[in-house]
């Protein structure tokens, strides 16, 4: 699978790649990573269960730069712009996990925004899991696409939970690494 993780100051992103490292489900992956040097505890502090040092073993192993995206300092974030894209990473992978800009809104379902990091792999044609805000899946049925939930086992969409909805995203994420030579021809046509 693909897992493109944008700009480093979205913290839902490093726990999702910290669990996704957890089950063992990177070692046939490509990811992006790009934590966050002078940041250390705020990004420690989406993986609570590890220390300090742990954590920075953790980041300096798993940052990855596939997509050679350029980052520029912009006030107290980052501004970046992922296109153009290389399109062989999707080419050469099943299926993305894309982590929305969003993750932790659950005040209302209905203020589901989607960005570019959902758009790129549709207009690649490849399938995807979504780390975003709950309903974001049914809000793309609605708009005419597909969005793979008859194939997870899982049904994380509704879930409002953050860590009860990345645990639903992560399990889904296994189900499809080891079930992804079956359901190929569905998740492509």
């Amino acid at each position: 699978f693909l897992f493109l993780t944008g700009k480093p100051s979205k913290l839902n992103r490093t726990r999702l790649l910290y669990k996704l490292q957890q089950k063992n489900l990177l070692e046939n992956s490509i990811w992006s990573f790009y934590p966050i040097k002078d940041k250390i505890n705020q990004g420690h502090s989406t993986v609570p269960e590890i220390t300090v040092d742990e954590y920075i073993d953790f980041t300096n192993k798993y940052q990855r730069q596939p997509d050679n995206v350029q980052f520029k300092p912009s006030g107290h974030s980052y501004f970046f712009i992922p296109i153009p894209y290389d399109v062989k990473l999707y080419n050469s992978t099943g299926f993305s996990i894309v982590s929305e800009t969003v993750f932790n809104n659950t005040h209302s379902t209905d203020a589901v925004f989607i960005t570019e990091k959902t758009w790129i792999p549709i207009l690649n044609n490849h399938a995807f899991i979504i780390a975003g805000v709950p309903g974001i899946l049914k809000q793309l049925s609605i708009m005419g696409f597909r969005t793979f939930e008859e194939y997870l086992p899982v049904k994380y969409d509704n879930i409002l939970d953050h860590e009860q909805r990345l645990n639903a995203i992560v399990e889904t994420v296994e189900f499809l690494v080891n079930n992804i030579s079956i359901l190929e021809n569905d998740l492509i046509n």
